[in-house]
């Protein structure tokens, strides 16, 4: 995809059509790449880096030489075996809009729209304003998936444009949150009540980690918490391993390579306590 020169662009690394789990019916999700946070337990660590990436997957090199140990974009092209691989692609607004518009008739049957996702996609906050208007402009339905690691400043450039904020929370306690994640979460309790004062719709995502996130103790400070804002709903997410392989190929340390899924009765016992507390809770989304 040729771009011309001084041309506004964002960098992504996946368009995922038909998904439905990134906010209410059938959504294209986009991937941004550049991420404030690095949450150990992370399932997309290809987004952690804004930059575009090549990794190599030795299991499936055939030592073919043809990229003569070169591996960089140009190689991953010649590469027989797709040992090499090219994460992230820059791209116009206009290109994104037209594979977005390309999914408007599930959109408008399912009452859909696109989520940005990522990666924090405020990260690339120009970018994003841009994309978020053309959608606007034409009836498309948008979310935005956040970790609420943002200026206060970002945030009010992107609501006017924004549907639904689909809300990340890991732990209401500030030494936990920079311990597993590498950043104090301040800023981000600090967003989440601003734009619940602003009423503005928002889902609450929690990532429901095994022994880190679960603890009787987190779940018991997170409903407190919400229950002094204002959102629709709280979305359960059970941890799975499935992104070992992608930390591998990055060269990253897994650090939870032994941690398993957490259990359908934990779960249950999780979603009862939040029910109890009066919010429309849902496992997984």
């Amino acid at each position: 995809m040729t771009i011309e020169k001084n041309k506004l662009t964002g960098t992504i690394f996946n368009i995922q059509r038909f998904s439905l789990h990134d906010g209410p019916g059938i959504r294209t999700t986009v991937f941004f790449k550049g991420c404030p946070l690095r949450c150990i337990w992370c399932h997309n660590p290809e987004s952690f880096d804004k930059s575009i990436q090549v990794t190599f997957d030795q299991e499936k090199c055939i030592e073919c030489d043809i990229c003569k140990g070169v591996r960089d974009i140009s190689t991953s092209e010649r590469c027989p075996a797709n040992a090499i691989e090219v994460i992230g692609e820059e791209i116009s607004v206009e290109d994104l809009y037209s594979e977005i518009e390309k999914d408007k008739g599930y959109y408008e049957t399912s009452n859909g729209g696109v989520t940005f996702s990522g990666g924090e996609p405020l990260m690339q906050s120009e970018f994003l304003v841009k994309i978020l208007k053309k959608c606007n402009e034409n009836n498309i339905h948008t979310a935005v998936d956040t970790c609420g690691q943002a200026s206060k400043e970002v945030f009010e450039k992107v609501n006017d444009l924004v549907d639904l904020y689909l809300y990340d929370m890991k732990f209401i306690d500030n030494d936990l949150h920079e311990k597993y994640t590498g950043s104090s979460n301040e800023k981000i309790l600090e967003n989440l009540k601003y734009l619940s004062d602003k009423n503005i719709r928002i889902f609450i995502r929690l990532p429901l980690i095994p022994g880190i996130t679960d603890t009787e103790k987190n779940i018991t400070e997170v409903v407190e918490y919400l229950k002094r804002i204002n959102f629709e709903q709280i979305n359960l997410l059970s941890y799975h391993g499935y992104a070992k392989n992608k930390y591998i190929k990055l060269g990253i340390n897994v650090e939870l390579d032994q941690l398993e899924t957490i259990s359908e009765s934990r779960l249950e016992e999780i979603k009862n306590k939040f029910v109890s507390a009066g919010f429309k809770t849902v496992i997984g989304g």
